[in-house]
């Protein structure tokens, strides 16, 4: 074993002293091992080595383990069978090393499912080996522990087996899919192997992972070799068809991988010595061993020779060279590219004899130096070093003479690397270089090519032909090419293109990368070569077969493998290039292709899939940018060096250096252009695409089958082609591709005609698409089909062509034109007897029509007439679907048949008439000809429209639609109806439609029976005739009935088939909405209709029809004679009625409909005041049964006539009299028709008025007036009249309460409603004595009420109607005079509130008579009345925790909500009785003294005030609740004492009507007589709550007056009371504010007023009352100093206050200097000294005349106010908000927080404060921008324009800063439009002319929001002329003038925005206005010292509020 230590050998033993090898576990990495060696007989030396291969060394070493100098007692063998292949049972004996067991890093499974199974897996791809044993566990141990003691690494065992299916599935490892074991080349070889002691015959197949190897027999796979894992090929040298394949990392076969790109691979002659190899083959060296042997290569070392040294840097150096080949960073950093280039130099001269060296060795300098010009440097040293392309150009040279192929190949490698880099991040430049070089001999060029041509004629050097096809490729073929000198370019494709032949020979090569390389240069040939070259090049690719070959790969090659792709892909463009501009091999394509398929290759459409392009690899033109940009250095780097030069300049003479060079210039990289003289415009791509997709088209017919005869053919002529090149390899053979063609045998039986296949157009018919519907000379094809059908005698034939002629000419019919012999085919279709040749005749005329000229000859010829004709058949179709509900078989089923009537005749050769038969032979669909003739009138119809573009009506009406609505045509259309089929029914729907637009025929459509037949329809898609009967039933000349209901009814055709209802809805809503009525069930206001009414009305028709329906099935030509229908009844609408547009009776079902709309209230209201006049005046029938029998012809029997029999008579009787055919029998004609409707309606005929109807009347006027209140109101309701009549007539009548139609509830709620709605009706009630007839009813109903009465009861119902009525009618003061006349009224009023079982009723009455208390002598009579006693003792009712619970209530579910409510009614009408609401509100009513003191005396005082409260919660809540306070004592014995009172009242006044005299004014509390009460409080109650706040001030007084009283009692009782009072007086005093002032000069002192002063009330109250005054005279005027200073303490006291301290600030700092009220709070004696001194500092200014103007002005403002006081002790005394003391000497002063800015700015640090807190004020600002929103409504915007204008140039600068903050703040802007600004804006640009272009920002920002009132200021102060002075000039001064400007012009244009001022005139701003001047406006703030500053809201707060005081 060796060891190596760098450049030399160190130690060396022989194994036999190895005692062993082995891991070191205790080590704390895994990378740790330790050798024992002898050392003398008996010593053991250990030695430690680390290495990351640790596993891969031991297994190594231990591989000679039985060397070593002790016996391995450790190895363990097992008996076991192998599961072999070949699927045989092979015994084997495995033998468990110290190192390993059968391969390195093995891992063990078990097989659960095969006896003594044991899998072992290894290798990188996880390959299984499957053994049997029976001591398979022992086997296992013994692996686990081997690898872990002697090896270092723990095998792991799969916790679930393996079982036998899975490990057959998985033999291979990864590499078991089918995808990496097929192959796509394969080759017969022999195997030499130690396991055989003869070569075995194998399959080697090529896939696209792997190196499979096969057995021939069997094809089973014997073993398989990664790609990735090939690390060289060994090529013999004596025997080159013997190689072998070595294990290593990164490799690929050199025949398969090489022209993918992969770079680690080579092909050497001998085998890799192991022991050169420093590292094990699956890790790539590191840094250093690649140093050293570069080292090695420039010093061999000691002992090596210079061949070894070679070798041992071949075997470390990947081919693809060094991995560390650039210099890393760091100060002993090597120079790798000087060890590169001393590498190659040394290579160079110590190569020896070129002649004289064996072929091996020269192979291995040549990998040498390819490994080295691989790397960058070596690359960039074939040029740069000196001589080094001399030398190995000469031995390039030599080694081609040799004739070597070995050393052939690795000499054009070599060359191949210097051609192409190798390397990443290569550069262009170089590349340019290397190939100058290299093609710049045209000598040795034609060496290369001569060799190559050789070995390609003689079929030789395979190795050296790919190697030759890489240098043509790198030097010819794009994107390569680009690099190559043009000339040098030239003259190699010369070369090349001379021997074309050769090329196309190398198509033929087994190797794909030959074929490839091939196939490259060709394409370089054709495409840059001349024309002469390359015609030759596409006529030699039909003459060597190319053609079909490529065409094959080209088409059929199907893989995911890059290589086959790019092959693929190279074939593709190899066929464009031969096929473009060659006639004849496009015409071979298009006897190979199907025309269709090649059609895609003219087509524009892009491919739905595209391919990645896989040829062009790189993209030199943006490479040769990139260098550029490189090399072209940043401008800043570029004046930094310049710099630095000039620094070093002095230190480079000084250390003798010269001055840098300035290589900045780099050249740009120059690019050869590519030549494409032929190139490709066809769309290859389409047509590879869809080749691949099945089609069947017309013209195309391509699937499977087509694909693999073609697939064959090619097969098959290219087998064909290579045997008879073969047999006639002595000579030249061409291809004979003339005739060759392929047949498509399995499209023989498709009849072709053209290019087209007659089945698939046929089949596709109508259903073309886009990409198959152009049809290639179409004109042509027509007329041949036309010939044909002309010529041929045979129906089906002529069938055929007339379907390819329809669907040809409706694919093409604008390229065909017009057609002549239209008039032929309609003279054919007349004469047709088949139906097969009709249908197609017909389907043909469908497709002409789509020409407009047709259709005129269409016309011409009778057509339309004979399309009719046709559709009659439609009858005969007995087949169609059963639609539900059809004809008068109403409920239709499958199963039954409808039978015709038989009613042809025919008569024989003795005339006699034989018959009737019918006509029941069918014929193929009639209905779906009938949709299709249809179809084609419709369109016909919509050539000719009915009015022009302009909206005109053409006249004379068009053509075909006067065809269509005659009398010929017109009825059998219309009949068509009566088939039921949908369609037909849709379509003519539709077309009756379009006929009838602006027809003058349309008043007589209704005789063809169409609205009878219509509406028999059953089907559901009704919205075309939805659109008919809108448009048509309305426009018809029929007679009506005139005593129909409604004008609309009379109007309509409808009238008698469909309710009024629906006949509304149809002319009132669109067709949509009534398609969906007429289709639903609905049962509403507006719309009544099911599906059982259209059952019913389809009946009544059919039957009305009788038996034409059936008829026409006999006789599809009969014709409807026209009889009108009776009026159908409907059972569902009997006791409906209908008015204006509604059912009444659902209009006024609130609870369904409670919102239903109303179109036209007014309207309706009319309409049911007729219907009202309409049921009162209805009379019974004058015509009796037995006169309408004798009408109708009918014998008079008993039990009358059936209805078919009643309907027979009618119809005949109707047909003879109808007035449109006997127009004298109108009068007959209707005695006929009111006889027959009499019969049908019979069962409703009536005796007079309905009183549900009138009920109904009623009930809708009342909804009419309560939701449309507004619409009604300037109208006088009409029906009073008949309202008072029917009030009056139901009062009077005896079985008023029992009947079953509750007409007096109804006519009271409309009473009600009608005066509730306007004022006028009110007294048009009270004119037509209304008011008296209500009190009628009132009384009558009052009578039956009792308590156990019910809500929903009539009598409680009129009197809830009639109090509403009179609550609304006093609201007139004639009808308030009207009621007072019936004292009845209020008496059954106040009555009413007895019943306490009526709540909802009483709280009616509550409301009318708080209604009615806005009259005195209204209140007087309630009151006296008693309504007292009834009101008050609801208010006991009342819940308060119901209110406070927050529960959802409503008082149709809560009972306790309705007695709530009414408890709220009855105190908002006591207090309305009462007078107790203010004035102010819109609830106040007169007073009334006498109630206001019976509630006094019954509610007390205090509770009866709170009666004025707007919310009576609070005193509902009291009074329900037990309270003690000083102004009420209320609780259980108050409450019931008073109940007791009250209900005793209420018996009395019920029973005897008389009741208390007093009505309660001498009621007192029991509990309240024994409590000493003064002015309403409870003195008592009052001391033990002394906090209590009291309400009055006279209560105070007449506790003094108490005191004064009582203090002369003598009694223990009076002096008792006289405490009290005492004690109540004090605690008033000390609890009340503003009391004092009653007692001043009693105990008033400033001691007891600072104790006083605690309570924010009482500081409150002192402030109101002019405390501040008095105590500011204090200090200010008395002379005591021990006064002055205790109101100044006081003064600090109110001052501390939190509520209304800061309001005495105010109040005190406008007759003080806010500095003394800071005094009085620190020293009370400090203030008094400082109001006494004189002082003059920043802080104050105050001097004798500042004193003596504020003692002055205090006291004068005093006395007044103490004169004002004395006349009225409530006055408040206040000062006007401009009020302020003005001293003269602070006049004009600027003061900020109190500081005097004169004086502060003698300070030297007055400028950076206000600099400061400007800043401040700014980030504020901007960081919370929802402050600016703030300061308009705080009043600094005026202030801070008044700082504009200040003479100190420092403020108007702030002020110009902050402006521009508050621009941005839409509020603000508002607020400055308010204020004058723009003139203080100029005053303060005018002043700093520095902040003029912040300011033009600021205006700018306040004019873009079109605020007019600022631009007016604007004007106005003139600033557009002086922005445009300083346009014009006068910025010359400031920095940066084009900023400035541009703002000021931003400015300008958005003043020039303004509607009102906007235009502008001026020639400076001529220069401007037009142009943007965003550039000169930078991104960053104007305001530049804010940049990048840190705003901290916080910390500027308090300083920005500090400016804000401005």
């Amino acid at each position: 074993m060796l060891f190596y230590h760098k450049t030399f050998m160190e130690r060396k033993w022989p194994y036999s002293e190895f005692v062993g090898i082995a891991p070191n576990v205790k080590a704390p990495t895994n990378n740790e091992f330790i050798i024992s060696m002898k050392k003398g007989p008996k010593k053991v030396e250990t030695m430690k080595f680390s290495t990351d291969h640790r596993a891969d060394l031991l297994t190594e070493a231990l591989r000679f383990r039985n060397k070593f100098a002790e016996v391995n007692n450790t190895v363990k063998r097992f008996n076991c069978v192998k599961h072999h292949w070949s699927d045989n049972r092979v015994p084997v004996l495995l033998e468990v090393n110290q190192g390993s067991l059968d391969q390195i890093d093995p891992a063990t499974n078990k097989v659960s499912d095969y006896p003594g199974g044991v899998v072992v897996i290894h290798g990188g791809f996880s390959r299984l080996h499957l053994f049997a044993l029976e001591q398979k566990e022992q086997l296992i141990k013994s692996i686990m522990e081997a690898a872990a003691a002697f090896v270092g690494i723990a095998i792991k065992q799969r916790k679930e087996p393996i079982t036998f299916d899975l490990f057959q599935f998985h033999r291979m490892g990864k590499y078991s899919t089918d995808e990496a074991l097929t192959s796509y080349t394969e080759f017969v070889v022999q195997k030499i192997s130690p396991r055989h002691s003869d070569s075995v015959r194998r399959t080697l197949c090529l896939s696209e992972t792997c190196l499979v190897e096969r057995d021939p027999a069997t094809y089973n796979v014997v073993t398989c070799k990664p790609l990735c894992d090939i690390f060289a090929l060994v090529r013999d040298q004596e025997n080159p068809q013997k190689f072998s394949v070595e294990d290593a990392l990164i490799a690929s076969v050199l025949d398969g991988v090489r022209a993918s790109g992969n770079r680690d691979i080579c092909v050497k002659m001998e085998f890799t010595s192991r022991g050169h190899r420093l590292g094990p083959f699956t890790v790539p060296v590191d840094e250093e061993v690649e140093s050293q042997h570069l080292k090695f290569i420039q010093t061999t070392p000691i002992g090596m020779t210079f061949e070894e040294a070679v070798s041992r840097f071949n075997s470390n150096i990947s081919y693809s060279g060094l991995l560390h080949a650039v210099t890393q960073d760091g100060l002993f950093a090597e120079n790798k590219e000087k060890l590169i280039n001393g590498a190659l130099n040394s290579l160079l001269e110590k190569e020896g004899d070129q002649n004289v060296i064996n072929s091996e060795s020269l192979e291995a300098q040549f990998h040498a130096l390819r490994r080295l010009v691989a790397s960058k440097a070596g690359y960039q040293a074939f040029t740069t070093l000196p001589r080094m392309r001399e030398k190995v150009g000469v031995k390039v040279v030599k080694a081609l003479k040799r004739k070597d192929d070995g050393v052939s190949h690795a000499a054009v490698d070599m060359l191949c690397a210097l051609m192409q880099p190798m390397h990443d991040d290569y550069d262009l430049r170089q590349e340019q270089l290397n190939k100058y070089s290299l093609l710049s001999s045209k000598k040795f060029l034609e060496t290369l090519l001569e060799m190559f041509n050789s070995n390609v004629v003689h079929n030789t050097g395979a190795l050296v032909i790919t190697a030759m096809l890489d240098f043509l490729t790198f030097s010819l073929c794009a994107p390569y090419s680009e690099t190559t000198d043009g000339t040098h370019f030239d003259t190699l494709l010369e070369l090349v293109a001379l021997n074309g032949r050769i090329v196309f020979k190398l198509f033929q090569h087994p190797s794909m990368a030959v074929v490839k390389g091939a196939g490259m240069v060709m394409k370089a040939i054709i495409e840059e070569g001349d024309a002469e070259i390359a015609a030759k090049m596409q006529d030699l690719a039909l003459a060597e077969g190319a053609l079909p070959k490529h065409l094959h790969t080209s088409m059929f090659t199907q893989s995911n493998d890059n290589r086959m792709l790019t092959n693929r892909q190279l074939s593709r463009h190899l066929v464009g290039l031969w096929v473009t501009g060659h006639p004849t091999a496009m015409g071979l394509l298009r006897r190979l292709v199907p025309s269709g398929l090649l059609s895609y290759l003219d087509s524009s459409d892009d491919v739905p899939v595209t391919e990645e392009d896989k040829l062009h690899v790189r993209d030199n033109v943006k490479l040769a940018q990139d260098i550029q940009n490189k090399n072209r250095k940043n401008p800043n780097l570029l004046l930094l060096e310049k710099k630095i030069d000039g620094f070093l300049q002095h230190w480079r003479q000084r250390i003798g250096l010269e001055k840098n060079k300035n290589n900045n210039d780099v050249k740009p990289v120059v690019l050869r252009k590519r030549r494409q003289r032929i190139k490709s415009e066809a769309n290859w791509p389409l047509f590879y695409y869809y080749f691949n997709k099945d089609q069947a088209k017309p013209n195309l017919i391509w699937n499977f089958k087509t694909r693999e005869e073609l697939r064959e053919a090619l097969e098959n002529e290219i087998r064909a082609f290579n045997v008879d090149r073969e047999l006639g390899a002595n000579c030249v053979i061409g291809w004979n591709h003339q005739e060759f063609e392929v047949p498509y045998h399995c499209l023989s039986d498709e009849i072709k005609i053209g290019d087209y296949y007659l089945r698939l157009l046929l089949e596709e018919g109508e259903n073309e698409s886009e990409e198959t519907s152009a049809i290639k000379r179409s004109y042509e094809f027509f007329n041949d089909l036309y010939h044909r059908f002309l010529l041929t005698p045979k129906i089906n034939m002529k069938c055929m062509c007339l379907q390819a002629m329809t669907i040809v000419y409706g694919r093409c019919h604008e390229e065909i034109g017009a057609f002549n012999d239209t008039r032929y085919i309609v003279g054919m279709l007349e004469r047709c007897t088949d139906k097969l040749e009709r249908d197609r005749l017909v389907q043909f005329l469908n497709k002409l029509i789509l020409h407009p000229r047709n259709v005129k000859e269409i016309m011409d010829a009778n057509g339309v007439k004979i399309l009719v004709d046709l559709l009659t058949l439609a009858h005969l179709h007995t087949t169609r679907a059963t639609v539900p509900l059809q004809t008068n078989v109403i409920e239709a089923s499958p199963d039954m048949r409808r039978d015709s009537e038989k009613e042809w005749y025919y008569g024989n050769k003795d005339k006699e008439r034989l018959g009737p038969y019918s006509y029941d032979e069918a014929v193929m669909n009639e209905s779906d000809l009938a949709c299709l003739i249809l179809n084609m009138l419709i369109r016909m119809t919509d050539y000719y429209p009915s009015r022009d573009v302009d909206g005109a009506i053409v006249r004379p009406v068009p053509r075909v639609k006067r065809l269509l609505s005659d009398a010929i045509c017109l009825p059998h259309l219309v009949q068509l109806l009566l088939t039921f089929d949908p369609i037909l029914v849709e379509k003519v729907a539709y077309l009756l439609y379009s006929i009838m637009q602006d027809n003058p025929n349309i008043s007589r459509l209704y005789l063809t029976g169409v609205f009878f037949f219509i509406m028999m329809y059953t089907g559901s898609n009704v919205l075309p005739v939805a659109r008919f009967l809108k448009y048509t039933h309305i426009k018809q000349a029929f007679r009506s009935d005139e005593n129909q209901s409604s004008d609309i009814m009379i109007r309509s055709v409808l009238g008698h088939i469909l309710p009024e209802a629906m006949v509304c809805y149809l002319e009132n809503y669109s067709p949509e909405k009534f398609a969906e009525i007429f289709l639903g069930e609905f049962d509403t206001p507006e719309a009544i209709w099911n599906n059982e009414m259209r059952r019913l009305m389809i009946e009544k028709i059919a039957s009305h029809l009788a038996d034409f329906s059936p008829r026409l099935m006999s006789n599809t030509r009969a014709l409807y004679q026209y009889c009108p229908i009776p009026v159908i009844n409907y059972p569902q609408l009997e006791n409906e009625l209908f008015c204006n547009i509604y059912y009444l009776k659902h209009l006024c079902d609130t609870q369904r409909f409670p919102d239903w709309p109303i179109k036209d209230p007014v309207k309706l209201l009319k309409d049911i005041l007729e219907a009202w006049k309409k049921e009162v005046e209805k009379k019974p029938s004058t015509m009796s049964i037995e006169e309408a029998y004798e009408v109708l012809n009918l014998k008079k029997g008993v039990g009358g006539h059936d209805e078919a029999k009643v309907r027979k008579a009618y119809f005949k009787l109707a047909q003879k009299y109808h007035p449109d055919k006997n127009p004298d029998g109108r009068e007959i004609f209707e005695r006929v028709n009111k006889a027959y409707e009499f019969l049908c309606s019979k069962s409703k005929v009536t005796d007079g008025p309905d009183p549900h109807n009138i009920v109904l009347i009623l009930q809708a006027q009342s909804i009419l007036f309560r939701r449309y209140k507004d619409d009604l109101q300037p109208y006088k309701y009409a029906g009073y009249p008949m309202l008072i009549k029917t009030i009056r007539m139901e009062t009077s009548d005896d079985k008023l309460f029992s009947k079953s139609a509750p007409l007096l509830a109804a006519a009271t709620e409309l009473a009600y409603h009608t005066v509730n709605c306007s004022a006028l009706n009110a007294e048009e009630l009270r004119r037509e004595n209304g008011i008296l007839v209500l009190q009628e009813a009132f009384a009558r109903c009052i009578n039956v009420i009792s308590a156990s009465s019910k809500p929903g009861e009539l009598p409680v119902q009129v009197c809830t109607h009639v109090v509403r009525c009179y609550a609304v009618a006093s609201e007139f003061e004639a009808c308030r005079e009207k009621i007072q006349e019936i004292p009845a009224i209020v008496k059954d009023i106040c009555r009413i509130l007895y019943y306490k079982n009526l709540p909802k009723l009483c709280s009616v009455v509550a409301e009318c008579i708080s209604a009615f208390a806005i009259d005195f002598w209204l209140q007087t009579n309630l009151f006296q009345s008693g309504v007292l006693w009834h009101l008050l003792l609801y208010l006991f009712n009342y819940d308060y925790t119901l209110e406070e619970s927050g529960v959802e209530k409503s008082d149709e579910s809560n009972q306790q909500e309705v007695c709530n409510r009414l408890a709220r009614l009855c105190v908002r009408a006591c207090a309305r009785l009462g007078g107790y609401l203010p004035e102010s509100t819109d609830l106040s009513t007169p007073e009334n003294v006498p109630v206001k003191k019976s509630l006094t005396a019954m509610l007390t005082p205090y509770l009866a005030r709170k009666l004025a409260a707007e919310d009576p919660s609070e005193l509902l809540k009291i009074l329900n609740s037990n309270t003690e306070n000083p102004y009420l004592i209320w609780d259980n014995a108050t409450r019931a004492q008073l109940n007791e009172f009250l209900t005793d009242q209420q018996q009395k006044v019920i029973k005897t009507g008389e009741s208390d005299p007093d009505y309660g004014s001498t009621f007192v509390f029991e509990v309240h007589s024994k409590e000493l009460i003064v002015g309403e409080i409870f003195v008592r109650v009052y001391n033990e709550q002394p906090t209590f706040p009291l309400e009055y001030l006279h209560s105070l007084m007449m506790l003094q007056q108490q005191s004064k009283k009582s203090s002369q009692a003598q009694n223990s009782t009076r002096l008792k009371q006289v405490e009290l009072a005492l004690e109540g007086l004090r605690n008033v005093i000390k609890n009340n504010s503003g009391v004092e002032i009653q007692c001043i000069g009693r105990l008033l002192t400033l001691e007891s007023l600072f104790a006083l002063m605690s309570s924010t009330k009482i500081v409150k109250e002192a402030l109101a009352k002019g405390a501040p005054v008095y105590l500011l005279d204090l200090f200010c005027n008395a002379t005591n100093p021990t006064v002055r200073e205790k109101t100044a303490e006081l003064l600090a006291k109110m001052l501390s206050d939190k509520l209304v301290g800061p309001k005495c600030r105010i109040i005190l700092s406008k007759f003080l200097p806010p500095i003394f009220m800071d005094a009085m709070r620190d020293s009370p004696e400090a203030s008094v000294h400082m109001f006494e001194g004189t002082h003059e500092n920043p802080e104050l200014i105050w001097n004798d005349e500042s004193r003596e103007k504020v003692s002055d002005v205090v006291k004068k403002l005093m006395e007044r106010h103490y004169r004002a006081q004395r006349e009225d002790p409530d006055t408040r005394w206040s000062l006007g908000e401009d009020f302020a003391v003005v001293y003269t000497d602070v006049q004009g002063e600027l003061t900020i927080g109190g500081v005097f800015l004169r004086l502060f700015i003698s300070n030297p640090g007055w400028g950076e404060v206000l600099e400061t807190v400007t800043t401040a004020l700014v980030c504020l600002f901007s960081t919370q921008s929802s402050l600016l929103d703030q300061v308009p409504q705080l009043g600094y915007i005026p202030k801070i324009f008044q700082a504009m204008t200040h003479r100190n140039n420092a403020i108007p600068k702030s002020a110009i800063q902050v402006t521009h903050q508050l621009a941005n703040n839409d509020i603000c802007i508002r607020s400055m439009a308010q204020v004058e600004c723009v003139g203080p804006m100029k005053a303060g640009m005018k002043a700093r002319r520095d902040q003029i272009a912040l300011a033009a920002e600021a205006l700018s920002k306040m004019f873009e929001k079109n605020e007019e009132e600022l631009v007016s200021q604007a004007i106005k102060v003139e600033l557009v002329p002086f922005l445009l002075k300083l346009l014009e000039a006068g910025l010359e001064a400031i920095d940066n003038p084009p900023a400035t400007k541009a703002q000021i012009v931003k400015a300008l244009k958005a003043m020039q925005r303004s509607l009102l001022y906007g235009e502008q005139k001026s020639p400076t701003w001529k220069d401007y206005k037009d142009q943007k001047h965003d550039l000169f406006i930078s991104e960053t703030p104007i305001a530049g010292y804010l940049t990048g500053m840190y705003c901290n809201y916080s910390k500027h707060v308090q300083q920005a509020q500090v400016w804000l005081v401005i």
